[in-house]
């Protein structure tokens, strides 16, 4: 799959289309309302909500950014139109760690905990994480007048939302990723080697507010 030419600048809120099945289900087109690209980084679920009752407690995990030596993938993509179904998601919040000295290119063969899937910006109540992944992601890593170009083409395996068991994700499509979103190492603002979770409560309530901003999607009228 050939990744998109940059000859002039993106639409602001498209960036890019992207083909999303899961397991037997028809394929959803989407459009790519965020595309971002973190280099060396490390990635890894966090518990970040902690929610209380009388009678319950809840716990809320969403994928956290330290340093590393990984490049991170960061899509959200939507639907310009609700589903019929209301069992099917709208939007999701998607990040796949690239791996370490990512080059521009990277085939996947049986990885697993790679990639992190939030359906309608849903916090999970515990961490999931994905296996077998295969396929394919390849960016352009030379940089046009507006940024860099992508394609991919990938299988995995995610727990699923709504019951026992696992998922069967197939995700394709082509991206634009604008330079003000290729964001290296400690530019990021995300939590370093030794800080304490106090030190980035600013960074929950960042993820906080973009589940919220996701989720209220779903119930705006069209």
């Amino acid at each position: 799959m050939a990744a998109i030419q940059l000859w002039a600048a993106p639409d602001s809120t498209n960036f890019g289309q992207v083909t999303l099945q899961v397991n037997d289900a028809p394929a959803q087109t989407f459009r790519a309302k965020s595309s971002k690209l973190y280099r060396n980084v490390a990635i890894e679920f966090q518990d970040v909500l902690q929610v209380q009752s009388k009678s319950e407690n809840h716990q809320y995990y969403y994928a956290q950014f330290s340093e590393g030596e990984s490049s991170v993938l960061h899509l959200i993509i939507e639907s310009d139109s609700l589903p019929s179904d209301k069992m099917v998601p709208a939007n999701y919040d998607i990040y796949i760690d690239l791996g370490k000295n990512f080059a521009g290119t990277v085939d996947l063969a049986t990885r697993d905990s790679a990639v992190f899937v939030f359906p309608n910006g849903k916090f999970p109540e515990n961490e999931m994480y994905s296996s077998n992944q295969s396929g394919t992601i390849s960016i352009d890593d030379t940089e046009q007048a507006y940024g860099v170009s992508g394609a991919f083409n990938t299988t995995f395996n995610f727990p699923s939302m709504n019951a026992a068991g696992m998922d069967t994700y197939k995700l394709q499509g082509e991206l634009v990723i604008p330079n003000q979103n290729l964001i290296t190492g400690g530019k990021t603002g995300f939590l370093k080697p030794g800080m304490k979770r106090g030190q980035y409560t600013r960074n929950i309530l960042i993820a906080v507010g973009l589940a919220a901003a996701i989720t209220a999607l779903v119930f705006i009228p069209q």
